[in-house]
């Protein structure tokens, strides 16, 4: 519920799209929803095949990548379903999934990738 709420939170923040884009919008959140409810707490993430790497900093949490996960390059179509990162962080003494990461490759001279269906991305 928390993701949720954090999801619709940033999309609201920005422009609302019109109506075709606000059923991409919603489609993509509910992608990324789907996604980030799988995995609450890291130990779901880490039998799922999920790795920590780094360590927990303040205000970043810790990262965890999947082998087979995407890599993304520019001008691919980012999966809101497929995320490149989990990120959880401590609160009050118990780990939690925070955010959810897509990962763009992109060369000094491309452009920023599309993300979310907002005239204001995220």
């Amino acid at each position: 519920m928390l993701i949720r709420s954090l999801l619709l939170s940033l999309c609201l923040a920005f422009a609302w799209p019109s109506a075709p884009a606000a059923e991409t919008l919603r489609d993509q959140v509910e992608a990324a929803h789907r996604a980030a409810a799988a995995y609450p707490r890291p130990f779901r993430a880490r039998r799922d095949g999920w790795r920590p790497f780094g360590g927990e900093a303040p205000l970043m949490g810790q990262h965890f990548d999947h082998r087979n996960g995407p890599d993304y390059v520019h001008g691919d179509a980012i999966d809101f379903g497929r995320p490149s990162n989990l990120v959880f962080a401590t609160i009050k003494g118990a780990r939690r999934l925070v955010a959810l990461a897509y990962v763009v490759r992109i060369a000094p001279d491309e452009p920023l990738p599309l993300g979310f269906a907002t005239r204001d991305d995220i």
